[in-house]
């Protein structure tokens, strides 16, 4: 597709040039409407957990109004309930994932409880915050554990072993004629995070880190052979960087009127080990943009779903151009021009009729129901669904969406609840062209996603995203195929975590559009 020339509409067959300014105004025009005859919106709120609002300003124009949710952070000392979730970083760091000792490594993380934070998404039942865990950092004395040693080893060996600088060659050097000096404290610090973790958490870790050194430096009672660790002599990180990049975007502010707020008030009436910190953070329900083009490939093509399609700028173009339906959540920024950085997730709901760009799109599916091996028990469905598809009389809404890891869950009510009404006011559009008006009245959605089946019980599903299991009870056909992937989980018995083994499955299926309501509805409760 391109920006001039482009085809906006088709009205009796006959094409109709694609006027920028024109269309600027449309779109202006159905957005004021659209406001204006919102319904609404939620509002939440919990005492000490994750909270959206929907306040709006006087000061606003309509153009600015847009929902906000505040989510709270607990900065938590370090726990072995959280040893998965520490993995998971870990390897996504890609730096220590291939040490020998990588799993005492994870132990003494969790377990050094004197120094150290991990933060996660506030959750009413404690128990349950392992599985919010979106950040954490350490410092380690490379000295203190014996388990360790292989650690300090790797750093010395790579040391010797990289491509000697002459311009660097002092710095190796030092480096390793400190590492060598058992008779210095030498922290490693150690910290990763999910993308998009609010950026004003990390000074508040680090804060928190330099008051516990200080404490474990200041406790009477401690063993002074465990005391004398925590005086550190250096610290050494160990990271990575890049070269020749365009200097990143200015960082969001500490501190904002309506944005980020992180809080460090410690109540006295709490013991040291239950005080945590509470960080604030505010998202932003935004309509479609073109600003959010990047984030939005980043997305679908971290979904492995849609990155190999013939027509995927033209996708994207759509998801971000289909300003009457669909939604993006941000993390909210001072400065409105910023907030493209902070996309965190989206979703929308596309007719596969309506646009000529996404015919292939359309091709794609109906090629796959006849190519995948087939399954006796899932062949009427097949059918069923290739013969929906090839219906052009048939309104049929494929949803796309993707979220960073860990998005907080309590958003995804919103997100369809909002895109249902996105549908409604989209049907009522007085002024609306019916040539366009008829896509928004869908028949059916179309699912298209991931799914997870444990090697020794094939009747167990788990889906990429929690939602799918409610709206896939109110399936009309569906079918799938094993894209021979292993996944590991992480399964509970008799108290204790035992890694499974589950084979990955792309999973297409199919509801009626009314179930589609139904269910946006239903998962308000389901948080």
């Amino acid at each position: 597709m391109k920006n001039n020339g482009e085809i906006a509409k088709r009205k009796d067959g006959k094409k109709k040039v694609y006027d920028p300014v024109i269309s600027k105004l449309k779109k202006e025009k159905k957005k004021k409407k659209k406001l204006e005859k919102k319904k609404k919106k939620l509002k939440e709120k919990s005492k000490n957990n994750e909270i959206y609002s929907d306040k709006k300003s006087n000061n606003k124009s309509d153009s600015d109004i847009s929902d906000e949710l505040i989510v709270n952070f607990d900065l938590v000392d370090p726990d072995n309930i959280y040893k998965d979730n520490i993995k998971i970083l870990l390897k996504n760091s890609e730096l220590y994932s291939n040490i020998k000792c990588f799993e005492e490594l994870t132990h003494i993380i969790c377990e050094q409880q004197n120094i150290g934070k991990f933060v996660c998404i506030s959750n009413e039942n404690e128990n349950e915050n392992e599985n919010n865990l979106i950040s954490f950092a350490t410092i380690i004395n490379l000295n203190q554990y014996n388990e360790l040693i292989s650690l300090k080893e790797f750093f010395i060996n790579k040391i010797e072993k990289i491509n000697k600088n002459i311009e660097l060659e002092e710095n190796r050097k030092q480096i390793k004629m400190l590492l060598e000096n058992k008779n210095l404290n030498i922290g490693l610090l150690i910290s990763n995070r999910i993308i998009n973790c609010p950026i004003c958490l990390i000074p508040l870790i680090h804060k928190n880190i330099g008051e516990d050194i200080i404490w474990s430096q200041n406790i009477d009672d401690l063993d002074q052979n465990e005391k004398k660790f925590y005086f550190f002599d250096y610290i050494l990180f160990y990271t990575k960087a890049y070269k020749n990049l365009e200097k990143k975007k200015k960082k969001l502010k500490e501190k904002s009127k309506n944005n980020e707020i992180y809080s460090d008030k410690k109540s006295n009436n709490k013991s040291d080990s239950d005080i945590s910190d509470e960080l604030i953070v505010n998202f932003d329900l935004v309509d479609p943009d073109n600003i959010y083009k990047d984030n939005i490939k980043i997305l679908l093509k971290n979904s492995e779903l849609y990155s190999n399609i013939k027509c995927f700028e033209e996708l994207t173009h759509i998801i971000c151009e289909q300003q009457n339906i669909g939604k993006f959540v941000c993390i909210s920024n001072e400065n409105e021009n910023e907030n493209e950085n902070n996309l965190i997730s989206f979703a929308t709901i596309i007719n596969l009729n309506q646009y000529n760009e996404l015919i292939s799109l359309k091709e794609f599916f109906i090629n796959k129901i006849e190519k995948i091996n087939k399954n006796i028990e899932l062949e009427e469905n097949r059918k069923q669904i290739k013969m929906l598809l090839e219906n052009k009389n048939l309104n049929i809404g494929l949803l796309i969406s993707n979220r960073i890891i860990n998005c907080p869950i309590c958003l995804i009510p919103l997100i369809h609840k909002n895109i249902g009404e996105d549908i409604i006011w989209s049907q009522n559009i007085d002024d609306l062209d019916q040539n366009e008006k008829k896509f928004y009245f869908f028949d059916y959605i179309l699912f298209y996603t991931k799914a997870y089946k444990n090697v020794n019980n094939n009747d167990q599903i788990i889906f990429f995203n929690f939602e799918e299991e409610h709206f896939f009870k109110h399936k009309l056909y569906y079918f799938m195929w094993n894209n021979n992937n292993i996944k590991k989980f992480y399964e509970i018995e008799n108290e204790k975590n035992k890694e499974a083994n589950y084979k990955e499955f792309v999973i297409v299926f199919i509801i009626p559009y009314s179930k589609y309501q139904q269910v946006s509805e239903e998962l308000q409760n389901s948080i």
